[in-house]
């Protein structure tokens, strides 16, 4: 019994350093993605039609990366029944929601072209999934296809809660290569503010590549580790 104590003790002290840098490695996002552009649409009320196309835009930028713990679901044909989360009747007319702007190549809310009918949308199991971005290596350009209610919302980047820059129209601007996310301001009544890391928020890419973060690496890094005192450890016994 002793001698089992010992050898459990003993890869319990070997697989430590392992456990440790992984538990370290945990990021905030699971992967992050790469494309040529971005589409994004924004709900800019709490318990309305959610079909988020108050503001639809695209965005691009050398080095740009959609960070997300979410994943990415191949095109599909709208058809209003609220899966995914931005696939609901619009109160707008008929095929005007999100979903209908990216695939749907008849009138729409987005000047009656579809704006990417291969774009993978972003959710988790067909629900919202929060999303960021980073690396941007300059200017990154942001164009509106759609703006339903722009006499009361206001769009602004961010790089924290205290650092926001309110965007207007299709413009540039220079996040640089640290994190920014997305924020709303609908001041209609009530202020309702949402946030891409948090809500009313939907976007859609073609992936260029799937990057895996500090979490997938750090399961490759803990396994690499583990071998490693295994090897040294049979080395050491003979």
């Amino acid at each position: 019994m002793k001698g089992l104590l010992h050898i459990f003790k003993k890869r319990a002290v070997l697989f430590m350093p392992a456990l440790a840098f992984l538990g370290a490695a945990i990021p905030a996002h699971g992967s992050a993605f790469t494309s040529s552009a971005y589409y994004v649409g924004v709900e800019d009320h709490s318990g309305g039609d959610y079909d988020y196309n108050d503001l639809v835009f695209t965005l691009s930028g050398a080095g740009l990366t959609l960070n997300s713990s979410g994943t990415l679901s191949n095109p599909f044909t709208p058809n209003n029944n609220g899966f995914p989360f931005f696939d609901n009747a619009s109160t707008d007319g008929a095929g005007k929601n999100f979903g209908n702007c990216l695939y749907t190549a008849v009138s729409n809310a987005c000047t009656g072209s579809a704006l990417n009918t291969s774009a993978q949308y972003l959710s988790s199991g067909g629900g919202f999934a929060g999303f960021d971005f980073s690396g941007a290596t300059g200017s990154v350009s942001l164009t509106l296809n759609a703006a339903i209610h722009t006499d009361h919302d206001t769009l602004y980047w961010c790089t924290s809660a205290v650092s926001c820059n309110a965007l207007s129209g299709s413009t540039s601007f220079n996040p640089g290569t640290g994190t920014f996310y997305f924020k709303l301001i609908d001041t209609t009544g009530n202020d309702h503010t949402f946030t891409s890391t948090n809500s009313n928020f939907a976007v859609a890419l073609n992936p260029i590549q799937s990057t895996p973060e500090p979490l997938s690496l750090g399961l490759t890094g803990a396994g690499l580790i583990g071998m490693y005192f295994i090897r040294r450890r049979r080395t050491d016994s003979r």
